[in-house]
């Protein structure tokens, strides 16, 4: 299953690969920063990715096996500047060999603490049991639950309705699939980087109360004055008969 002879070394050996650097505008503008981590589709994608976004620095940290080389990759390579952290691998992982997405993505989420996490859904390769490809997207959504910050691009929805985004392994992309993963993960990239508007607090529960507590209140206050006029006059009408 593990993809080779794409000449994609670890990204430990390869070092970080700067794909785009938006100009400065201004003096202090600075571009957005993108850490991308993942296995060989990761490397094929990362590229696209960058072209799709001119206006982001995107640093390349690709070409691993699985997802404990992408974790590996997060912690040799995270800058806290990084605001978004593409996290792109899982599709090698292998029970066995006690490689698991679902226990990599906590991790390195530990990593980049606040920083947006794209993590795209995995695919099932053709003629391949899809059951633990389908835990693994699992795992991927159940992650996101946990994490707010967390985009999950449906990479696998669309390789299942589109068979001609894959190549005859049923593994690496077409050149059209890397296009579609591409611009999902960029989108996924672009969502992250948008403002986040916080929703409208409810109003308090206690205004409504206090309003009726208060009308209680007046409501007390009406009877004891009426209580104190009636005493007043029944008390000045004994004073006019004796």
């Amino acid at each position: 299953m593990t993809l080779t002879g794409m000449g994609v070394g670890k990204p430990l050996a390869a070092g970080v690969v700067l794909l785009a650097v938006c100009l400065v505008c201004g003096a202090s503008a600075q571009a957005a920063s993108v850490l991308y981590v993942g296995d060989e589709v990761a490397a094929l994608t990362a590229p696209v990715v960058a072209k799709r976004l001119p206006d982001v620095e995107v640093v390349d940290a690709t070409g691993g096996t699985d997802s404990s080389d992408a974790l590996e990759a997060v912690k040799a390579f995270y800058d806290p500047a990084q605001r978004v952290v593409v996290f792109d691998a899982g599709i090698n992982d292998d029970q066995e060999d006690f490689v698991s997405l679902g226990g990599n993505l906590p991790p390195a989420a530990e990593e980049v603490g606040d920083a947006c996490m794209v993590v795209p859904t995995i695919h099932t390769p053709s003629g391949e049991d899809p059951e633990p490809f389908i835990a693994k997207s699992k795992e991927v959504f159940e992650f996101a639950e946990t994490r707010p910050t967390t985009e999950t691009p449906e990479w696998a929805g669309a390789a299942d309705l589109e068979p001609g985004l894959l190549d005859p392994d049923g593994i690496r992309p077409t050149p059209r699939g890397i296009e579609v993963r591409a611009r999902l993960i960029a989108e996924a990239v672009r969502s992250c980087l948008a403002p986040r508007v916080a929703p409208p607090r409810p109003a308090p529960k206690t205004v409504e109360a206090t309003a009726g507590f208060g009308d209680e209140i007046r409501s007390i206050y009406g009877q004891i004055s009426m209580d104190v006029v009636r005493f007043a006059f029944a008390t000045a009408l004994i004073n006019a008969v004796f």
